[in-house]
Order: structure tokens, then sequence, then C-alpha cells
């Protein structure tokens, strides 16, 4: 059971704990938090460091995140992109999008980081329209399972994806996205990539899917 009121906690003890500003320093104030105080279901720092080394390479322009919570992944993923990179980060409950937002002001990336309050489902079909996005450098997908694949499909479908678009899932032992699961590994599109690893701040096993589009 995830507790709403978590992030409040975790963003109050930012806040009087990290440095203003110092993305590092407030990624690690946050891992101590959830290593020593209270466990969360970021990304956290063993498969964050899997997501760093997607993005380190690829000089993504248009990075697109699926589930914001809190804002860990927007501020591991912001802090690696170029000068012109932008991530748009989606999140549905906007209760937590506001303590991301305070999180991403507090570590001064206001302007690498866009907040999308909004279903997936919903949000997709209005990027080129609302943001003037028409095609993903990389995608970071961490929301609810049951969307995985029917997002992948919609972005594929809208023309999203393009040669070379790498796209990094987590929670891949998840029982509720293996459905995404045998669509990338099996889909000639997709050049795929597991990672294994400890899960957020456990000793249990977890798994990373990485999957580069290919026209």
């Amino acid at each position: 059971m995830i507790d709403p009121n978590f992030p409040q906690r975790l963003l109050k003890h930012v806040l009087e704990n990290a440095n203003r500003g110092d993305v590092d320093n407030i990624i690690n104030v946050m891992d101590n938090y959830c290593y020593t105080v209270e466990r969360c279901i970021a990304v956290g720092d063993k498969k964050g460091k899997i997501l760093d080394s997607c993005l380190m390479g690829t000089d993504p322009k248009i990075a697109l995140e699926l589930g914001t919570y809190f804002g860990y992944s927007a501020l591991r993923i912001a802090r690696l992109l170029g000068e012109d990179g932008t991530l748009y980060t989606v999140e549905a409950n906007s209760a937590y999008a506001d303590v991301a937002r305070k999180i991403i002001k507090f570590a001064n990336l206001e302007d690498k980081i866009r907040i999308i309050v909004g279903q997936s489902s919903d949000v997709i079909p209005e990027l080129t329209k609302k943001f003037q996005i028409f095609h993903l450098d990389f995608l970071f997908i961490d929301h609810w399972k049951s969307c995985y694949k029917p997002d992948i499909f919609m972005l594929e479908e809208l023309g999203f994806l393009k040669d070379g678009t790498v796209i990094l899932a987590d929670n891949t032992f998840d029982d509720e996205c293996q459905d995404y699961v045998e669509y990338v590994r099996q889909s000639p599109k997709y050049q795929c990539t597991a990672f294994q690893e400890k899960d957020f701040y456990t000793n249990n096993d977890d798994g990373m899917e990485k999957s580069v589009f290919k026209i």
C-alpha cells in the first residue's frame, strides 16, 4: 500500500537537510531517508545507476517520463541532459506532482523539467498539440504497470518513437507488466536488453528492460 502522505514527509526532509541547487546532494539525501527512515517506491540508487547508464551517451533532446511520483527519477534524468535537453514528466496524482514541482524548484531544475498532470492515456495524444513534441529520444516508463503495453502501443501508433529512441521500463519482474515485456522482446521493432538489480531500497530482485526502437 502506497502511503499518500509519504511525499510530503520526504519533501520536508529534503528542504531541511539538502543543499539547494545541488542535485546530487538532494538525490543522496532522498536515498538516505529511504534507507534509514521510510522505504519508498522510487527507482532508488541501485536501479538509478542503470537509468543513468541508459541516458549517458544518448544525449537526448526530448525525454519523456511516465510516472513522476515525487520527482526522484526526474532529477536523475534532468541532471544528465545537455543544455538543450528537456524532460517532460507525466503524473496522474496532482498532489504528488505538487511535491515534485517543489523538489524540482529546490534543485533549480525548473528550466529542464516540465511536469504534466494527467493520465498518460490522455496526455500522450496531446503531446504534439499542447507541447510541440513530435519525437522522443528517451522514454522512461514507471507508472501503472497495466498501462505499460497500451502506452507503448499508443506512442508507436502516433509516431512518437523514431529510429534509435531508447525506452527503459522499470519493475519488469512485476506480473502486471509481463505483457509489455513479452511484446518488446518478441517485436522486431525493438532491440532489448534486460537488467536485474535490487528493488528500491530492499534486497528484493527486480528488473528493468531497455528497448531501442528500430525502423
